[in-house]
Parts: C-alpha cells; structure tokens; sequence
C-alpha cells in the first residue's frame, strides 16, 4: 500500500483513471515547472495536461454514491442522479499555481459540487425564478407566508436578513444540502476562453479599444458526467420545533420541494461557473 503523495505521482503517466489522487497531484505538485527569473514557473498547459483523460476509481465512487444515497434515506430525505449536458467548471477561483483551479473532492480524488454551492445555487433560483420568497410589490401580509417558509427551508437569508443580530430561530433551516459526488469516474478535459480586454480610453473621449486576444486555459469537467445530488431533513431544525407539530414530516415534504427547485435551477441556471456561456447544464436521470 503506497502513501496518497506517492500514488499521486503516477497521475501524470496516463496509466488510467485508477493512477493515484489526480486532485493531489493538480493541487498541491503539478507539472510543468520552467525556469523563471524569479524561480520557477508553472505551464498551464503542460500543467493542465498531466490530468486530462478519465479520473477516479469505479469501485470507489461507486460505494460512496451507495452509501451517501443509504444515508439519505435513512433520514427521510431524497437522493437523485443528474447528468451534465455541458462542460462543468467548479470552484475556479481556488487558489492555484495556475490561477484557474478545480474543486477536487479529498478523498476520491475527483472533482466534485460542495453542498453550500448547491444550497446557493437553489436558493438563487427559488429567490429569482421560482417567486418562493414573494415579489416586493406584494403588500407585506402577502409576503409574509413564503418568506416564513423560505427562512424555514434555507435559514437566515442574505436577501431577507441583513440585521448583524439575527434571531437564533431563523439561521437553521430545515434542509441539509450534502456535496454532489460522482458516480462513475469523470474525464477532465482542457478548456480555453479568449476575452479581449478592453484597453485604456483614446485623447478626446473616443470610444475605449479592444487590445488583442489573451487565451487562458483551464481544466473543465467533459459532457455527459454523472454526480449524486441528495438533500435531507436537518435533525437539529426538527428538534427545535415546538412538539406540537409535526418537524418531520415539514422538513421531508421540504426536501421534496427543494429537489424540484434543484432540478430546474440545475437545467436553467447551471452549476459553477461560466453558465452564462451554457457551462454547468445538468439533466435530471
């Protein structure tokens, strides 16, 4: 059995997508290291290179997707497979020698969506296009019951709460949004975006010009990759409701709306970034 730091040098041989932790290796040692005057600078694309191809071990992913839906339904909650129907970027502005980063899951090795993405990602779809929190046209007294069942799903909200003393009772919500895995290993595959930044303005007031092309190249998730999204009901939130109704049976009717919201923010708006560009799609299997 051979350390993690060891297994993840072989990343860069191409030997399959059982070679050692790719997410280490891109994290923490890459390739692709020139000579610089101030040291040593990294290649992007040599860099982004060495962990193209398919990533993460099937029996693995496997078995956590398996206990992660187990988990789910022992608590009463909902756990779906999703397809992606278009490249997938998370988790670009991580820190990296690269500039533009992955969010890579510790243990499988493999990129993944953390939980808190997920929960921003259905509640700016159920704040924007869903209406769940009411129009501010609406008089208060029509406000009043979907901002009390959003605060009730979600928490304390940015968009409702902005007092720094915010009620105890309103920053737990009553889902629990866990990371999005894989559930087959992934092909990463290199990426690039060509912005023209727009240069300084001409003497006189002209209209600003365009300087030519800078190509940046990052790492992105191919089509076609599956991820297990799940939701449950938050068991501290249901052991703060009063006895006298039923916390349970609110938080899972709760996880199932969620789940709808989910899938439709997921087919609109897109995970991660770049989803103005059509990155990030998913299809509900």
């Amino acid at each position: 059995m051979r350390a993690v730091h060891q297994a993840a040098q072989t990343a860069t041989l191409g030997s399959g997508a059982q070679a050692g932790n790719a997410g280490l290796f891109f994290e923490r040692m890459g390739a692709g290291w020139r000579p610089d005057k101030n040291g040593h600078k990294p290649d992007k694309k040599t860099w982004i290179r060495s962990v193209c191809g398919l990533r993460g071990d099937q029996e693995q992913l496997a078995s956590a997707a398996e206990r992660l839906k187990r988990l789910v339904m022992s608590q009463g909650g909902i756990s779906d497979a999703f397809k992606t129907t278009s490249r997938l970027l998370i988790g670009m502005g991580i820190a990296n020698p690269i500039e533009n980063a992955l969010a890579w899951h510790r243990v499988l090795g493999t990129p993944y969506i953390p939980g808190s993405s997920v929960k921003g990602l259905v509640q700016a779809y159920a704040h924007e296009w869903a209406g769940a929190f009411g129009s501010p046209d609406d008089p208060a007294d029509v406000r009043a019951e979907p901002e009390a069942r959003a605060r009730r799903i979600f928490g304390r909200l940015r968009t409702l709460d902005q007092s720094s003393t915010p009620d105890d009772d309103i920053l737990l919500g009553s889902v629990v949004f866990l990371d999005a895995i894989p559930v087959d290993p992934v092909t990463l595959t290199g990426d690039v975006m060509t912005p023209h930044p727009i240069g300084e303005r001409t003497p006189g007031g002209e209209p600003s010009r365009r300087s030519g092309p800078n190509p940046i190249e990052f790492l992105a998730v191919e089509t076609g990759a599956r991820f297990q999204f799940a939701v449950m009901p938050s068991l501290p939130f249901v052991g703060k409701v009063r006895a006298n109704t039923d916390a349970l049976e609110e938080a899972m009717s709760d996880c199932r709306m969620v789940m709808d919201w989910m899938t439709d923010a997921l087919a609109i708006i897109g995970a991660g970034a770049k989803t103005k560009a059509g990155y990030g799609r998913f299809e509900r299997i």
